[in-house]
């Protein structure tokens, strides 16, 4: 199927975020998008990850890069996926593929402030609905 993506995300934050801009986007694809719950999980997903790539969809993980002990995020969790040697069609870490962080910092940077009370709701729309 052409355009179509499988996307791996690490909580259901990450997840239910991907889901509503891509959504706003109104992205000519089909995408489907997996909670993985962490990097550590992604290496038991490796028979799904080829039967995804074996219907023919792109498969990409956007994962935070940031680690519990909070030294060498970005640097540290790319070569930890890297090391997984799984089939991806690409890697993306959040807040911008380069730098350490979250989702939230992300949008802690392009959030305009007078809209911060956003991140009083954010727990909220962590959690599973």
């Amino acid at each position: 199927m052409a355009n179509s993506l499988y996307i791996l995300a690490e909580g259901e934050g990450d997840k239910r975020f991907l889901e509503d801009y891509i959504n706003q986007m109104a992205l000519h694809a089909s995408v489907e998008i997996q909670q993985t719950g962490g990097w550590t999980n992604l290496k038991n997903m490796q028979s799904t990850i080829e039967r995804k790539k074996g219907d023919g969809k792109k498969v990409l993980v956007i994962f935070d890069a940031d680690t519990p002990d909070n030294e060498g995020g970005f640097v540290k969790r790319k070569k930890e996926i890297e090391d997984c040697k799984l089939p991806l069609d690409g890697v993306f870490l959040l807040p911008d593929n380069g730098s350490d962080g979250m989702l939230e910092d992300l949008l802690e940077k392009v959030i305009n402030p007078d809209n911060k009370f956003v991140f009083d709701c954010w727990s909220k729309y962590e959690k599973p609905v």
